[in-house]
């Protein structure tokens, strides 16, 4: 009786066991919400004009990855998603043989630390050369523990259609001359860039200017480089000291900040800043960098990835002559009064990421014509196409050393100072001591009042 018992017993806690051991194994596959993309279902895409697809990702366990995968539907095939649905609302086009078809399958792009909610946001662009027709977009989402989650959409491919001269010719590209390029070394007042005071006895500037002038081929030369007065500091920008003061440089919140505005000018030089914020749905400026060249070594390295250089945040005003300064200032963000199209450029602040190097920021303003703008754009998605107008230029930056000085001796003070005292042609002891006490020694310290 007593054995009958135990094993009666054991079974019931093996069962129970077992129940809740069970309940603890993930059987919920991952959700895609597309409802605020600008890319839906049956939607018609013109050739060479960038489309953003935007989702939530939701998991109950944790994201892993996404990719896409975009390819013909020439053969009139179908997937147990979306792109099967209501085939009689999206008529197809007579089956044929594909000749030169747009296809790409990205690799899976990982999401860091298994996010219960990922947002993402990817542009892309058909080639003006690939065939039309109909395509299928598919976005493969998996989850920690292995489910997937797969949504397809159904969109059509269209030829071009000429750009009207009345377009063309209302292009503000075609009216610069000259950019003035204006640069502060600051910090950050939660979003609000603040710059840095100016040590008057230093001979690093903290507000640097540049002036660039277009030649008959569309290029850029440069005419001169001046700080309060005229005063010489070549032709590149300079981060002196990384443009990370104080305790602001984390894991999470890399780099110094450095802010960066262009005023545009035509040949009479008036400005056109103006006409820029008024039209903010048809222009967008983009900053990238192809290269960069260690400053001890001299070595060039290609960039495979911006972001690894630099992050840059988008601070366009309204009126553009105007500072912003959180809830005391008389502007207004541009992406907040608009935020899916309020991002152009002329204004806004980099995070330097990498130090002891310098390089060329490539400036690509471009002008989307009569072809919408693509929703809420990254500084570095530069589109491409031949229906839209582009202006490019370059602005040379030096990133002399790292701030805070680092503990391994890299970035120690003695040897901070002595590179960028020889970047100034002086002794790391003279730099020190015009950068350090200057302002006690006669020199005087400039609060600044510029804000961002």
């Amino acid at each position: 009786m007593i054995h009958r018992y135990l094993i009666t017993l054991s079974l019931c806690l093996f069962i129970v066991f077992t129940a809740c051991e069970s309940s603890k194994i993930d059987r919920e596959k991952p959700f895609i919400d597309i409802t605020n993309s600008p890319f839906q279902n049956y939607q018609v895409v013109k050739k060479g004009i960038p489309f953003t697809f935007e989702a939530v990702l939701s998991d109950n366990s944790g994201l892993a990855s996404y990719r896409f995968d975009i390819h013909h539907n020439f053969d009139h095939h179908t997937h147990s998603t979306e792109t099967n649905l209501h085939e009689d609302e999206h008529e197809l086009a007579p089956i044929k043989e594909p000749v030169k078809p747009y296809k790409k399958l990205t690799e899976a792009k990982v999401i860091p630390n298994f996010p219960k909610e990922y947002r993402i946001s990817e542009t892309f662009t058909i080639p003006e050369d690939c065939d039309d027709g109909d395509y299928h977009f598919v976005i493969t989402v998996l989850d920690k523990n292995g489910w997937a989650t797969m949504k397809g959409l159904s969109f059509k491919v269209e030829e071009n259609t000429p750009v009207s001269e009345e377009v063309l010719n209302s292009s503000l590209l075609g009216r610069i001359a000259k950019v003035e390029l204006s640069s502060h070394e600051g910090h950050l007042h939660a979003a609000d860039f603040h710059a840095n005071p100016q040590i008057i006895g230093s001979p690093y500037m903290k507000n640097q200017v540049m002036h660039l002038q277009r030649e008959q081929d569309a290029s850029f030369t440069h005419i001169e480089s001046s700080h309060r007065g005229n005063v010489p500091v070549g032709k590149e920008f300079v981060a002196a000291e990384g443009l990370n003061l104080r305790n602001e440089f984390t894991k999470e919140n890399p780099g110094g900040r450095m802010s960066m505005e262009l005023i545009l000018k035509d040949a009479k030089g008036d400005t056109l800043n103006s006409q820029f914020i008024s039209n903010y749905k048809r222009y967008q400026i983009y900053y990238t960098v192809e290269s960069y060249t260690e400053n001890a070594s001299h070595k060039e390295f290609e960039v495979a990835d911006v972001q690894d250089i630099f992050e840059y945040v988008y601070r366009d005003t309204d009126p553009s002559n105007a500072m912003y300064r959180h809830r005391v200032s008389e502007a207004e963000l541009l992406k907040e009064k608009d935020e899916n199209y309020g991002y152009i450029g002329l204004k806004g602040y980099f995070a330097l990421k990498k130090s002891y190097i310098a390089y060329k920021i490539k400036v690509s303003i471009v002008d989307y014509l009569d072809v919408e703008k693509p929703t809420k754009q990254e500084f570095y998605q530069v589109p491409s196409g031949s229906r839209l107008k582009k202006l490019v230029f370059e602005i040379p930056l030096i990133v002399l050393v790292e701030r805070p000085y680092s503990s391994d001796g890299k970035g120690s003070g003695d040897k901070a100072y002595k590179i960028i005292g020889e970047y100034f042609n002086m002794s790391g002891e003279d730099y020190e001591f015009a950068e350090v006490w200057g302002d006690s020694e006669g020199g005087g310290r400039d609060s600044s009042n510029f804000w961002m």
